[in-house]
Parts: structure tokens; sequence; C-alpha cells
């Protein structure tokens, strides 16, 4: 009799709390769209925090710990973990989160990665990752498209709530949409502005705009700037016809700043996360937050 009414009495848990779908996620920007589209359903652990360096990502034991009992993990891909994930993973026996399986999920995959011979004519630095540009979370247009993958997953995954999974990301995208509008007035007067980066993090993000790129401030990925990689930026695109300095909350301003002041060129801290800066709070501020930042 006691073991009936403990059946029964399971029965009767509400579904949201009797088994949420354990989502593990490489960075940030990732957690909070799986939020949006799992709501109630899931549990999301980043791995990464929006302050964290995103190629060197100190990983401590409660992401292992994670890991062991994930059902899905979503990994930005394109070399951009490659420093840190390898044995993150050999660290977790769990098999169906491993690449190939339905509880894993490479965002690089889905989208249009920038590769070298495309942004050779603005004078990028060569790609260390794969031979591409890893940051293609900072197009716009690609946040959608990770939003309805990661519903389309986590129907394979929870198809009780597949309906749920594909109604929340119809409602994310369209308020997207929505924003991606006003977001394209504020900066239609920077099409065809040219900056310099000190790191080559906003490619994708100035290619959706079609703002231009003279160049990194690093001789390349991961070197530190150097004065004459600076000055070779200037002769090939003089200080009045560049418009902003992009600095990354990630890395030292010292060059950034150096280069501004020897300049006068302004130079604009742009987050790259959500949560690596406090204006960032969320994937929508994210994005705010970058608008307005290269409006002022």
């Amino acid at each position: 009799m006691k073991f009936l009414l403990s059946i029964m009495f399971i029965l009767l848990i509400p579904a949201a709390i009797q088994a949420r779908v354990q989502i593990v996620v490489t960075y940030p920007y990732m957690a909070d769209i799986a939020k949006i589209v799992g709501a109630d359903r899931v549990d999301v652990t980043s791995i990464a925090s929006g302050r964290s360096h995103p190629h060197y990502v100190n990983v401590n034991a409660a992401a292992a710990h994670a890991l062991k009992k994930a059902d899905l993990l979503v990994v930005n891909g394109a070399g951009l973990e490659e420093a840190w994930i390898e044995g993150l993973m050999k660290s977790s026996a769990r098999p169906s989160i491993q690449p190939g399986t339905d509880g894993y999920l490479d965002l690089s995959e889905i989208v249009t990665l920038l590769r070298e011979d495309e942004t050779a004519m603005q004078r990028t630095p060569q790609f260390t990752h794969q031979g591409v540009n890893p940051h293609h979370h900072l197009d716009p247009a690609n946040i959608p498209v990770f939003a309805d993958a990661i519903a389309a997953r986590l129907r394979k995954l929870d198809d009780a709530n597949a309906s749920v999974y594909l109604a929340n990301a119809r409602a994310f995208n369209e308020q997207w949409k929505g924003k991606m509008k006003h977001w394209d007035s504020l900066l239609l007067d920077k099409k065809g502005a040219t900056v310099v980066q000190r790191h080559a993090l906003f490619d994708y993000y100035l290619r959706h705009y079609d703002i231009l790129c003279a160049g990194s401030l690093e001789p390349a990925p991961g070197v530190s700037p150097t004065l004459q990689h600076a000055n070779r930026i200037l002769s090939e695109t003089p200080p009045d016809r560049i418009t902003f300095i992009i600095r990354d909350v990630f890395n030292t301003a010292t060059a950034a700043t150096h280069l501004g002041s020897r300049t006068g060129i302004k130079v604009i801290v742009l987050p790259h996360d959500v949560g690596s800066l406090p204006e960032a709070a969320d994937i929508f501020s994210l994005f705010d937050e970058i608008a307005r930042r290269l409006a002022e």
C-alpha cells in the first residue's frame, strides 16, 4: 500500500520539477539563449563567465561535475575552446554528450564562418583557430539560428515538451527581429566607417553593419601588440580615416589607450559576452550596449 501511495505521489509531481534537461554551455551567451528557449524545463550551467578570457577559461571541479550529469553540451566551436575543452571532456565519462551525439551541439557548424582569405583585404591577422575566426556569436543574425538549433536539440532530448521549446524559440526570434531593426537604425550612419580592433573579436559584427576594419593591434592572434605593428596599420590607413579603436574587456588596455592618445582616435570598450560588463546583463542588453556605444 505504501509503495502504491509513493507511486501516486510521484505521478502528481509537476513535470517541470520531475526531470529538467541538464544543459552545460561553454559561454554565457549560450546560457541565456538556452534559458529563454528552455524556460522552466531546463537547468543551465555556463563553464565560462562573462569576464573570462574566452580563449583561456579557468576550468574548475564544478564544471567537471556539471558535465557528468549533463544531457546536452553546447559549444561555440571553431577552435575557441581548444585550449581548455579537451581535458574537461576526458573527465566526463558520459557518452551521450560526446561529439556526434544528440547531446552535443557545436554552434560553429550551423553558421557561415569567416575564413582567412575573406579577411585578408582588411589586414586582419591570420587566425590560428582552424583557419577561421571563432567569434561568430557577435553577428546578431546568428543568434536566432542558435535559438532554433537549441530548441531543435531539446525537442529530440525531451519530446514531451517539444511544443514548448518550439514556441519559446519562435517568440524569442520575433522579439530579436524587432531589436535588430532598432540596432540597424542606430548604426545606419556608421556604414562605411573604419575601425581598428585590439583583438580580432568583432569581425562578424563589423561585417554585418558594413563597418570596415583596418586591422588588429595584435600582430597575430594572442600575440601582444607592438609599436611597429601599430605604425604599419597607420601607414596603410591614416588616423583621420579611422573612426574608433575598439577595445575588449579581457585584454590589457595599454596598446589601445596608447594608440588613442597618440592619434586622437576615440577608444571604445565593447562587451563581447553576457556579463562581460554590468550593462550587458543578458543577450538582448549585450547587443543593445554594443550598438549604443558605437552609435555615440
